[in-house]
């Protein structure tokens, strides 16, 4: 019979891989933005990515969209994001 140790192992690579993507988008907004976002400020459900800010930053990620997307779906990190909220 296996652990749970060895159950749980199994979903602790979905939480490194959500980090991951979380990450990736921090980056690509600062590079393509400029506007530093942490990545505990997104969340990501259903191919779309959800960011917690200012209305500020929100205003300049809305407006750099396209070029973020089109970044993000360069790496295959970063396919599955299709929206930004």
């Amino acid at each position: 019979m296996l652990s749970l140790n060895a159950f749980l192992e199994k979903f602790k690579n979905i939480t490194q891989s959500d980090e991951a993507v979380r990450r990736l988008l921090s980056e690509t907004i600062k590079k393509e933005a400029g506007v530093e976002i942490p990545t505990k400020n997104i969340s990501i459900k259903n191919s779309n990515a959800y960011i917690k800010t200012k209305s500020l930053y929100k205003n300049e990620i809305y407006i750099k969209k396209e070029k973020i997307l089109l970044s993000l779906k360069k790496l295959p990190e970063g396919k599955h994001i299709t929206n930004i909220l």
